[in-house]
């Protein structure tokens, strides 16, 4: 598991040159958030594992239905980290509107997912 860790840090590490790249503003702080918005992806990547392993060993009941709205949340939140970064680096255009509205889904599946686990656990 570890080594799978280590590959996707250099991977996502390695695809975020072009960003680099790509970026028109090269203050200190416009580095900083690049950096920033690299780590918080891949710590959405790694969620998203685990999510899909623990979605994958339930094996059905009221869990496992709340866990796939879980999964689903951490998966639009990592796919609009994605687009953050993109649209950051003038890579990919995408308008404001969606990443809200992709961050307002995401927001309703989590609600669910852990408005499931308190039922079920209660």
């Amino acid at each position: 598991m570890e080594k799978v860790f280590a590959i996707l840090i250099l991977a996502i590490l390695v695809l975020s040159e072009p960003i680099f790249a790509q970026m028109t503003d090269t203050t200190a702080d416009t580095s900083l958030y690049v950096v920033i918005d690299v780590i918080t992806l891949l710590l959405f990547l790694v969620g998203v594992l685990f999510a899909a392993q623990l979605y994958i060993y339930m094996k059905g009941g009221s869990l496992m239905s709340s866990w796939r709205w879980l999964t689903g949340a951490i998966l639009l939140l990592a796919i609009v980290k994605i687009l953050e970064i993109l649209q950051a680096g003038n890579i990919f255009p995408v308008q404001n509107w969606l990443i809200r509205v992709i961050y307002l889904v995401s927001a309703i599946f989590m609600s669910s997912g852990f408005y499931g686990q308190k039922k079920a656990l209660s």
